[in-house]
């Protein structure tokens, strides 16, 4: 995984094993843009996209945060790089910066936060063992705002593979692999998921895609998002949101075979989340925890941030 320029192994490390090179190899993620963007690779495809350079003439569009796979503040960006009066091409002035700590200094996670619109946006972005990205956005203001979390399928109509969505969760597969994918996402606030299509220039054609956002309201709104993907001919993985006390969000992930919940706790209360298939009760006080599930149903805590305690089951 690179992010901004960091190279290491996954936030939770891989299992040990013979396979974890071409496993490595094989699931890469980048949050490199500025303001938070990402992209996220896997089994030889990109499973999301960036809009690529459109050419000189379409640069705004290249530019655009609505294009990208960032937090859109009442439906806007940030400033993005423009020309003035015909001048040559000058920054927006609203770059993101990485914030040391916990979520920074563990490989292959990175903590951004940046400020645009009125807001200020806490983006954790770490790659789950092999397997799936993990995304948390806190995102705070003075006022109520909309918020909304977009993620850039590499699937469109365009390219015969549309995505498709059920509930808060939509599925596609890639473009050239037929890798099968998954996103979902839930909040702290009232959530609406949708889906829209919008521009990229990768070289793939014809242009044009398919991306899923989930939008919510409020002074202060925090998302837990899920990008996860198998192996071409494998069953598609699963992301859904699950119930949890004391004003955290969780998602239950399948990809890979096995069975996480992660759970985000932007309250810092003791926050407890129900069996659910594969899995058993899960009570933590920390900020952002991921517990792991095998096949039998026994469970792990993979990572835990800030907190005591996170426990699994009975």
């Amino acid at each position: 995984m690179t992010v901004h320029g960091r190279t290491g192994p996954p936030a939770v490390p891989p299992a040990a094993g013979s396979a974890r090179a071409a496993r490595r190899r094989a699931l890469s993620a980048r949050c490199g843009h500025p303001d938070g963007a990402f992209t996220f690779y896997a089994h030889g495809d990109l499973v999301t996209i960036d809009p690529g350079y459109g050419g000189f003439t379409r640069a705004a569009l290249t530019n655009a945060g609505e294009h990208r796979s960032m937090i859109l503040v009442d439906g806007a960006g940030p400033k993005p790089a423009h020309k003035v009066l015909g001048g040559p091409w000058v920054a927006g002035g609203e770059d993101a910066r990485i914030v040391a700590g916990p979520r920074t200094h563990a490989p292959g996670s990175v903590l951004v936060e940046s400020e645009y619109c009125g807001a200020t946006l806490a983006r954790t972005v770490a790659l789950v063992e092999d397997r799936w990205l993990l995304v948390e956005d806190a995102c705070r203001s003075k006022h109520e705002k909309t918020y909304t979390t977009q993620v850039q399928l590499n699937a469109g109509a365009q390219k015969g593979r549309p995505a498709r969505l059920a509930g808060a969760t939509a599925s596609w597969e890639t473009t050239r692999r037929k890798v099968p994918a998954c996103a979902g996402a839930t909040a702290d606030a009232s959530t609406t998921a949708a889906l829209g299509n919008g521009f990229d220039a990768t070289g793939d054609s014809p242009e044009g895609h398919d991306f899923a956002k989930w939008s919510a309201r409020g002074k202060a709104v925090t998302f837990l998002a899920a990008v996860a993907a198998n192996a071409p001919g494998a069953a598609a993985p699963v992301v859904e949101a699950l119930a949890a006390s004391g004003g955290g969000v969780a998602l239950r992930v399948e990809a890979g075979g096995s069975v996480d919940v992660a759970v985000s706790n932007p309250k810092r209360a003791t926050v407890v989340v129900g069996a659910a298939a594969g899995t058993k009760r899960v009570e933590t006080d920390g900020e952002l925890v991921v517990v792991t599930f095998d096949a039998q149903g026994a469970g792990r805590v993979l990572a835990r941030i800030g907190g005591t305690f996170a426990k699994v089951g009975p």
